[in-house]
Formats: C-alpha cells, structure tokens, sequence
C-alpha cells in the first residue's frame, strides 16, 4: 500500500473527535427550564439588572427611539455618547474635519466647499465606521460622529443647490 493511500484511510484528529462526540450525543440529557439571561451594568455606584429578551415591538421608529433613549439615559450610555474622546475611533480628526467643514460651508464658499469635500470625503475617515462605535448606545453613536454626517449632508445639499454660474455641475 503506497503512503498516500495509507494517510487516506487513516482517521484525522478532527474526524476521530466528531465520531466520540456523535457516540456520546446519544445520551439523552435532561431537560431543564433556564431563566432569562441577565446582563449586569454599572450606574454611579449602584447595580442592576437588564434582562435580555427578544426584540420588542414598537409601533413606530419614533416609539423605538425614545426607548432607546430612555434606555441610554438609564444605563449611562448617553454620556458616553456626548463625550468625543473614545479609543474606537481618531476623534481629534474627526472634530478638526467638523470644524473646518462647518466654517467652510458657513463662509459660503461653494469652490473651497467642493474642493474640501471632494479631497476629503472618505467612508472610514479615522475609524469612524468601527462597528464598536455602534453597538455601545442603543440611540446611535458618538455625537461628534453623527455632527459630522450632519454637516456632509448640510455641505452636499449646498453644492447641489448651488447655481450653474458658480459651479458646473459636472464638477
């Protein structure tokens, strides 16, 4: 029997364990009733519980946001939220593009505006599309972050309402 073929019919670790596992997933294991999961969390000094269950229903986006805003308020993630700093993402970039951003646009200035916006509109800018940076607050992320999609949006709308004589379209 050649090497190739003796390897082939031999069992791989891996394999030998699936086989133990199905030999042993015959027995049968009793039944038993878990509570819902519950997750601790921290509020200036005092604990409590959150227990997690499925989804709720909401009768509307609003309905769901004030929820989570409540829920933010709660547990203190909204004060996180406020704050700028975080290590999830270059805030100091983030606030420095904001404020130029902003007196750009509120200079008027549509050349200076297409030419910040086309130089420096980028997805990830400075780590801000961290998938951390959403899952820490319920209603949204860090506020820096979301006044400065604001503004893109606010410098976006400018340009395309600005008239053909000050800026080709084509631009």
């Amino acid at each position: 029997m050649t090497a190739e073929r003796s390897q082939a019919n031999r069992p791989q670790p891996n394999q030998a364990r699936r086989q133990s596992n199905k030999k042993n997933s015959n027995r049968t294991k009793p039944e038993t009733q878990h509570p819902p999961r519950k997750k601790q969390a921290q509020r200036q000094g005092s604990t409590f519980s959150i227990v997690a269950t499925p989804a709720n229903k909401h009768a509307s986006y609003m309905d769901w946001y004030n929820n989570a805003v409540q829920e933010d308020r709660r547990t203190g993630a909204d004060l996180w939220r406020g704050r700028d700093s975080s290590t999830l993402y270059d805030y100091r970039v983030i606030r420095s593009r904001y404020n130029e951003l902003h007196g750009i646009r509120n200079s008027g200035d549509i050349k200076a505006l297409l030419f910040y916006m086309h130089e420096g509109f980028h997805g990830n800018m400075a780590g801000m599309g961290s998938p951390r940076l959403y899952s820490r607050a319920k209603s949204g992320t860090k506020q820096l972050i979301v006044d400065y999609i604001q503004e893109m949006v606010a410098a976006l709308e400018m340009l395309e309402a600005a008239p053909e004589d000050e800026i080709s379209h084509q631009q």
